[in-house]
């Protein structure tokens, strides 16, 4: 039963991101920005992430800048990025001062560098160590570390967080707690700049290699980590444009007759509940 008439948008909004979020690029973008505003931000993020960065950029700028960090703050670095690049500068601060601090650093990193390159598709979640710890330590070290990055791999840096090598969790778990990591880290490590075009490396031997290269900068410090999904994922999202056809199903075809206007979506719902309560 809909209790209120914003539920079954609401609803849809959940369970039918991408045919919402087609609809939503076609609205007036005052009365998006008007519906959004009142829409929880965790559901709002899960349809603003199927837009297109330059609608959600502009959505943001008809928003306060915490409403829109709200939302933001919910997707990944790289979308948050892509997004800000569609925006003016004077918002894309406001935008960052009011995003979670974790968040905001990935998202300047990223920015530094052009849409097409390495580094605007990196991950900044990584496992690093000092290659001067031994496997006690270096234990240690990770129970305390709060990446999230799903991989077996860590890789050991120096002092000037130039990339020295790479050892496996697994490997670590099974070696003698003195034994110092230099010692068995594999020294040979995949690295690609993050200058690089995406288009100039998606044919590298790496990839038959490894699912991944670690990113590093002109003084070769390692700032990130490249998985072959995100480089593919980034040839995709900077070629194309066009959406997927909308899903063939009973709420899709309610939102399409209903949704060239948001606000008649929402009045007929509503005149539909109070004239049952009648």
């Amino acid at each position: 039963m809909i209790e209120h008439p914003s539920d079954m948008a609401l609803a849809f909004l959940q369970y039918q991101p991408i045919s919402a979020a087609r609809i939503l690029e076609q609205q007036p973008i005052e009365e998006v920005a008007e519906f959004i505003a009142e829409v929880p931000y965790t559901q709002a993020a899960i349809v603003l992430k199927k837009m297109l960065p330059q609608h959600t950029a502009r959505l943001c700028s008809y928003l306060e800048p915490a409403t829109s960090a709200a939302f933001l703050s919910q997707m990944d670095a790289h979308l948050v990025s892509a997004i800000m690049r569609h925006t003016h500068k004077p918002l894309s601060r406001k935008l960052l001062d009011h995003l979670p601090e974790r968040m905001k650093l990935r998202c300047r990193l990223l920015l530094n560098y052009p849409e097409t390159s390495v580094g605007a598709w990196m991950s900044t979640d990584f496992l690093s160590l000092a290659g001067d710890c031994d496997v006690q330590e270096a234990l240690h070290r990770l129970s305390l570390d709060e990446s999230t990055v799903n991989t077996n791999a860590i890789f050991i840096v120096d002092r000037d967080r130039k990339l020295q090598g790479i050892v496996s969790v697994s490997q670590l778990l099974r070696l003698p707690s003195k034994t110092a990591i230099k010692a068995v880290m594999q020294a040979q490590t995949d690295v690609v700049s993050g200058r690089a075009s995406l288009a100039s490396i998606i044919n590298s031997p790496i990839w038959s290699r490894s699912e991944y290269a670690a990113v590093i900068n002109e003084k070769r410090q390692m700032i990130g980590l490249l998985r072959h999904l995100d480089l593919r994922h980034g040839l995709k999202e900077l070629s194309t444009t066009i959406r997927d056809p909308v899903d063939d199903n009973p709420i899709g075809a309610v939102w399409d007759v209903y949704g060239k206007s948001l606000l008649a979506l929402l009045n007929t719902v509503g005149d539909a509940v109070n004239t049952k309560e009648a």
